[in-house]
């Protein structure tokens, strides 16, 4: 009985790719789950990293301003009293300077300081102030954000207010805030005495003239 033996052909493939997947059929059948997954994770790093940043350890330095009133102008009786403010006034008062302190040119000379430029633990190594160093892209915008300007009700005394994850560098960053506006006001007050005193001698001068 004669016996004989029948062979299949079949396709040679090249070693080693057995196995591989077909990368467009792949992307074809799961390009949805691709892009939910990619979108839940962003969402997810983004809600992970909010977090952290707002759990973290932050602390607020605080310096507080009292509104005086206006000095006598030089020469006047020592019998005139002095007429204090009313709280409609101080309230206006403290509204302007809120808006003062976080005007573009106060933020932008206080960014200048020694307080935010240098690191106050190792100011011989050139490094900037540890809330610098972590917000230097947007600056002047964070700033504004963890600076705060706050009026106690019912009082004459506002605060300003400013948040960082170091305590001690929350109190000196906000002492340089301080300094900056209470310079730029002393700078604005000798410019509108300039300008008040060039107005009267203009006046002075017409007078002669007539």
């Amino acid at each position: 009985m004669n016996q004989s033996t029948t062979t299949a052909a079949v396709a040679a493939r090249p070693s080693g790719s057995a196995d591989a997947p077909d990368i467009s059929f792949v992307l074809r059948r799961y390009i949805w789950l691709i892009i939910i997954g990619t979108i839940l994770g962003t969402g997810i790093a983004g809600g992970l990293w909010a977090y952290l940043y707002r759990t973290a350890p932050r602390y607020t330095a605080t310096v507080r301003f009292q509104v005086m009133p206006p000095p006598l102008p030089p020469g006047t009786s020592s019998n005139v009293q002095q007429v204090s403010p009313s709280q409609e006034e101080i309230t206006r008062f403290i509204r302007r300077q809120m808006i003062y302190i976080k005007s573009e040119g106060v933020l932008e000379r206080s960014l200048q300081t020694d307080e935010f430029q240098h690191d106050f633990r190792d100011p011989t190594s050139g490094a900037k102030s540890r809330w610098l160093s972590e917000n230097v892209l947007q600056a002047k915008k964070r700033l504004k954000e963890d600076m705060d300007v706050t009026p106690i009700p019912t009082s004459d005394v506002f605060e300003i207010n400013m948040t960082a994850k170091d305590k001690d560098e929350a109190a000196r960053l906000v002492n340089a805030i301080a300094r900056v506006y209470m310079d730029s006001l002393a700078n604005d007050s000798k410019l509108n005495l300039s300008r008040d005193l060039e107005q009267l001698a203009r006046f002075s001068k017409d007078r002669k003239r007539k």
